[in-house]
């Protein structure tokens, strides 16, 4: 993908995911937008897959940024509109090669420091949905 100038854009897929209709690339360019689809519109304090996300976050013994901790929070007062974002699945990643590979270089350098961490875990349900949401957390805050 780094070395082929012929995709512009690119998305990531779980492979129980259809896909109806991707955005055309040039509107993704045009806006350096990064893909991450939604996965629950619910507020932070209802269950759902933000709670869902906090005990796998417990059992994980995950090391929280700020803005993810703050996005997790059971109540969404204590982080300036948190209860406004939209929790991001895994299951769908993509948008430009110039935004896409920096956010990919991001979560596989998390998942580095996460094994390496954690050697004796063999699987680490909800890790992938951590390290994405921080991410498209974090181009969110940046844009």
């Amino acid at each position: 993908l780094r070395r082929d100038d012929s995709y512009g854009c690119a998305f990531l897929l779980d492979m129980d995911v259809h896909v109806l209709v991707l955005p055309p690339c040039r509107w993704l360019t045009r806006a350096r937008k990064l893909v991450v689809g939604s996965d629950d519109l619910k507020p932070a304090s209802v269950r759902g897959v933000r709670a869902w996300l906090r005990s796998k976050a417990t059992a994980l013994q995950y090391n929280y940024t700020d803005r993810m901790r703050n996005f997790l929070a059971p109540n969404g007062d204590d982080f300036r509109n948190a209860h406004r974002h939209l929790c991001f699945t895994c299951a769908i990643v993509g948008g430009p090669k110039s935004v896409l590979l920096p956010a990919l270089h991001d979560v596989v350098q998390a998942y580095k420091a996460t094994w390496a961490a954690n050697v004796t875990k063999q699987m680490m349900v909800g890790l992938d949905m951590l390290l994405w949401n921080n991410a498209a957390l974090a181009h969110q805050e940046s844009r």
